[in-house]
């Protein structure tokens, strides 16, 4: 139960500021399935082929984050024969709701995909609820400088997500990592949490009103 609030510490006790929340793990999936695509071209350093096909074969595929992985800081990249034109997907696991906001990519990739999706597990289907299309970013306007990063914009609360990348027959590369901006979700069930709430606990169930 979330008792009432003043709101006057609510800056100081929650900070909802949006920030890096990178997953807590991730893996790399010929789209569509659940078999392993790890990267040829430019390796992930916590993915060398023989421990993680060892590791597949034990039913765990995933991998931590950790510095130097692609999601934080570290390059990656796969031949053109091995993506064709399925291309990869990217599972991202978190271990807590978390709102993400936008994925943030270094633009060169943009050169080998057709687009980059973001889908999120509704049931037993994906539902698509972000596109980065390279076509929607072309300008005929002179720009003195330009913002080598692109963002994939999302807006979602979710705990598990595939970017997955449509390619062109070509190599894949995705240079500098993928940052995810966002917000770890409070723990109190509502969001955004006014800071001086108070969480009692669970409130009473639905059928405690039977009958009312």
């Amino acid at each position: 139960m979330i008792m009432s609030t003043s709101g006057a510490a609510t800056a100081a006790r929650i900070d909802l500021s949006p920030t890096r929340v990178p997953p807590a793990r991730y893996r790399y999936l010929v789209p569509g399935t659940s078999r392993p695509q790890l990267p040829d071209l430019r390796a992930d350093p916590r993915a060398e082929p023989r421990t993680r096909q060892a590791d597949a074969a034990a039913g765990d595929d995933w991998i931590d984050v950790v510095p130097g992985t692609p999601f934080i800081g570290g390059s990656i990249g796969w031949r053109g024969l091995t993506v064709r034109e399925q291309g990869v997907d990217i599972e991202c696991e978190w271990d807590d709701d978390t709102f993400v906001d936008r994925f943030v990519l270094d633009g060169r990739v943009l050169a080998d995909v057709h687009r980059i999706r973001v889908l999120v597990p509704v049931g037993e289907r994906l539902r698509q609820v972000g596109q980065l299309d390279p076509t929607a970013l072309t300008s005929d306007e002179f720009v003195l400088e330009q913002d080598p990063r692109v963002a994939l914009d999302v807006g979602l609360r979710m705990r598990r997500c595939i970017l997955r990348f449509e390619t062109r027959l070509q190599d894949l590369s995705i240079v500098a990592g993928i940052d995810v901006v966002g917000v770890a979700v409070p723990a109190l069930g509502l969001f955004p949490a006014p800071a001086d709430a108070v969480d009692e606990g669970p409130g009473p169930a639905v059928a405690d009103f039977a009958g009312r």
